[in-house]
């Protein structure tokens, strides 16, 4: 398996075990959409042990990221090392989602008692 699913208060929480490519896209993309239960409106992706996506991978993260913001919420980054944050800011990525180092941070900003980052310092660009 390339990459593990979860359910996390209510958050479906993916971790690339592998880089996200042409390979294993479609296996990928199958295995979210059976995972994302009808209630779940955020996502995070962790990336931290990815080292590179391709336009497959940028593809299925921008479908599912379309996915969760059609039900009101979206998709969150964690992990992004520096090869792939130089991709996503090339491709304007970083206009569309929000990215944090960690997995915990990530999901501390969809805790309902927690307001969103009010600066830029506060999101990894």
């Amino acid at each position: 398996m390339h990459f593990t699913v979860e359910i996390r208060d209510g958050v479906l929480l993916v971790s690339l075990l592998a880089d996200l490519t042409f390979d294993w896209f479609m296996e990928f993309d199958e295995q979210i959409r059976q995972a994302l239960a009808p209630e779940v409106v955020h996502g995070v992706l962790d990336l931290s042990r990815a080292r590179h996506l391709d336009s497959s991978g940028l593809g299925v993260i921008a479908r599912l990221h379309r996915d969760l913001k059609s039900r009101g919420g979206g998709l969150i980054l964690a992990g992004i090392v520096p090869p792939i944050d130089n991709l996503l800011q090339m491709v304007g990525f970083h206009h569309h989602l929000r990215m944090y180092s960690t997995i915990e941070e990530a999901l501390a900003t969809l805790r309902p008692d927690r307001p969103p980052p009010q600066n830029e310092e506060d999101v990894c660009a």
